[in-house]
């Protein structure tokens, strides 16, 4: 309610397993934070995400069924939701662990 966004996200901190390749911990490629683009957030990720439903920018908005084997379902989905003048906010506190399976 506070930021008056249409999505609020927050960070995503991956767990990793005993057995992970060291790679895979030191990389971290599994957390996940947004990304600005001259200061503003223009898409999000569904891992920890909180939506307005009932913003104009969002009436009507689905996940793409097709994009689901492939991914970039959620990037389509928060591009659409930018460009019809939904904003996104970021939380920082709202922390969401994740863990990351083999």
């Amino acid at each position: 309610e506070e930021s008056g966004a249409t999505a609020v996200l927050g960070p995503v901190r991956a767990l990793y397993r005993p057995d992970a390749p060291d790679w895979m911990r030191r990389g971290d490629f599994h957390s996940t934070l947004p990304v600005r683009v001259r200061g503003e957030i223009r898409t999000g990720y569904t891992c920890n995400v909180l939506l307005r439903m009932g913003s104009d920018s969002l009436r009507g908005r689905r996940f793409s069924l097709a994009r689901g084997q492939t991914g970039g379902e959620d990037t389509e989905f928060f591009d659409q939701m930018h460009k019809a003048g939904g904003r996104i906010a970021f939380a920082p506190e709202a922390w969401v662990d994740e863990a990351v399976p083999r």
